[in-house]
């Protein structure tokens, strides 16, 4: 019987606490968890508990220095495609939600198992060249992945149901080697150039693709990575007749980073709870298999009998978090390859690009209208208000 396989990847900080949760593992907790619906997590570069001062520092020191480049990456895709390649089944339907780097994370894993289909159970010890034939369709050699695909017989055309991120980060793009051009007046210290890699901005296989935004983050190692539109899915892959529209919406929330991906205390979740609220009823919509007391408790904050732990709900007015960490400061100096038209620069904080017809969340007209301080100035002239 088909059933709903569910990916949940996790961004690269924080310390996973009862009071602290991102959207990632709230979405988690909410789902169903049955025979009918199949559910992954993975935590990424978070820290499970309470750490000892060793793995805080380790950990941290992943965060700082490896984790928001996109080394990593490649180990939470690979744990994901061998939890898919063992419990797939022809007829079930994948969805996918992550989160900052989690969110690049189920794009890269999205875009692998469109160019290379599912490995077969018996050819999991072949994963890590598969993947690296993915890889190496960035510099434009596709020939690898042509070749695992028809000489393996992977299952191919696998279509992917559901994509939900929270503020996709490009950051997360993987290093490689590259020397400085100064005719493109890069601004490149240590010889790094971010690379791509395939369908992680547009991909046929998805038929639904949301996406929530954080309209007040200014680090530009935290720039946005948004999804291209429009786009088509390939309803039937063998006749393209049959082909449709891409669902997609991407969707401007009030706040930083962490204020629309969550992971701050609980007290303090009121605007991540608003696009959490938003992207649970979309997957629902989608034929997602929601718990409607967890969805009501751990989302809109209404309280359990007989229980201590409060949760607060959507608030448009909740705290707003601008997280300037020194290891961000740190990463804009040394690693980041920056074009601007004014020249080489050392990348500042700047407010983000809204492009002009964009979808704006109606809470963002709520925060404006009850927060006299609150005027988002990158707000383009022309754009849509959506619930």
């Amino acid at each position: 019987m088909p059933k709903n396989i569910v990916i949940c990847c996790d961004g690269t900080a924080g310390t996973i606490q009862p009071d602290a949760l991102s959207n990632v593992i709230l979405m988690y907790r909410i789902l169903q968890k049955d025979e009918k619906q199949l559910l992954y997590y993975d935590p990424g570069m978070a820290v499970l508990g309470n750490p000892t001062p060793y793995l805080w520092l380790k950990k941290w020191l992943q965060r700082a220095l490896i984790g928001v480049l996109g080394f990593g990456v490649d180990e939470s895709v690979l744990k994901a495609y061998r939890f898919l390649l063992h419990n797939y089944e022809d007829g079930d339907q994948i969805y996918m939600f992550g989160y900052s780097r989690g969110a690049y994370t189920v794009r890269v894993l999205a875009g692998f198992i469109h160019m290379l289909g599912l490995l077969k159970p018996e050819h999991e010890n072949l994963c890590d060249y598969a993947y690296g034939a993915y890889r190496r369709a960035a510099d434009g050699d596709f020939n690898q992945a042509w070749l695992f695909r028809s000489v393996l017989s992977t299952r191919e055309n696998i279509p992917i149901k559901f994509i939900g991120v929270w503020d996709t980060v490009s950051s997360v793009i993987v290093p490689k080697f590259q020397f400085i051009s100064s005719r493109k007046r890069e601004f490149l210290p240590v010889g790094i150039k971010l690379e791509r890699l395939p369908y992680t901005s547009s991909n046929r296989s998805v038929e639904i693709f949301r996406h929530a935004l954080a309209i007040d983050e200014r680090r530009q190692l935290f720039n946005c990575d948004l999804w291209q539109e429009p786009q088509t899915y390939d309803l039937n892959f063998f006749n393209p007749k049959d082909d449709k529209d891409q669902d997609i919406k991407q969707i401007w929330f009030s706040g930083h980073h962490g204020d629309v991906g969550g992971g701050h205390p609980e007290q303090e979740s009121g605007l991540s709870k608003i696009s959490l609220e938003w992207m649970a009823k979309e997957a629902k919509d989608a034929g997602l298999k929601v718990d409607t007391s967890k969805f009501n408790r751990y989302v809109l904050g209404k309280k359990r009998e007989g229980s201590r732990r409060e949760y607060v709900g959507p608030d448009h007015m909740g705290k707003l978090h601008d997280k300037m960490a020194p290891h961000w400061w740190l990463h804009s100096l040394i690693t980041l390859k920056c074009v601007f038209e004014e020249g080489q620069r050392i990348p500042r904080p700047r407010a983000r690009i809204i492009p002009e017809n964009s979808k704006i969340h109606e809470s963002v007209l709520a925060k404006m209208e009850d927060d006299t301080n609150y005027r988002p100035k990158n707000l383009p002239e022309k754009y849509e208000v959506c619930s």
